[in-house]
């Protein structure tokens, strides 16, 4: 909720904000590759956007991973695909998180899809919050596709940014 605008996603490929006093549909976005994109998780409001990521529904097909950014009016600012046109994968099945300082979007993609294994299929994403360009051509991190212990439950949800009693965030 940003002022009153309330932002979710809906169970039909789209982004939807509401006003928070009357309930009034505002605007709809359509997920990228709907009708197979579903909206898994809650958008992130910050720096006075909307920021989502895009995942298919169950890989059935799957979709580009990409990451959007929309203004409160609904209208797109910037967006980031994780894998090459044409290609398919890294989707973005979480909530994408913002560094206590605000200048830092972090965001997991998921799967790989038939075969292609890109820098950023499975991996854990720096990226500048106005115009989703990567801080690093690195990842911050790659998740394993064969891992000898699962994740805890609690670790498979979204990035979470950590620091220390002294402050210090590993960013």
């Amino acid at each position: 909720m940003s002022g009153t605008v309330v932002v979710a996603g809906g169970g039909d490929a789209a982004y939807y904000a509401l006003d928070a006093d009357t309930g009034e549909r505002l605007w709809r976005v359509p997920l990228v590759g709907e009708p197979s994109a579903f909206a898994w998780a809650s958008p992130l409001l910050a720096h006075g956007r909307v920021y989502y990521g895009a995942a298919s529904s169950c890989d059935d097909p799957s979709i580009p991973g990409e990451l959007v950014a929309l203004g409160l009016d609904g209208s797109t600012l910037a967006a980031r695909r994780f894998v090459p046109e044409g290609d398919a994968g890294a989707g973005i099945w979480n909530s994408p998180a913002l560094s206590p300082d605000g200048g830092t979007l972090i965001v997991a993609t998921g799967e790989d899809f038939e075969g292609y294994d890109g820098p950023y299929n499975r991996a854990i994403v720096s990226l500048d919050p106005l115009t989703l360009a990567a801080r690093d051509p690195r990842p911050l991190a790659v998740i394993s596709r064969v891992s000898p212990q699962p994740l805890p439950q609690r670790l498979r949800r979204h990035p979470q940014l950590l620091g220390d009693r002294l402050d210090r965030r590993p960013l």
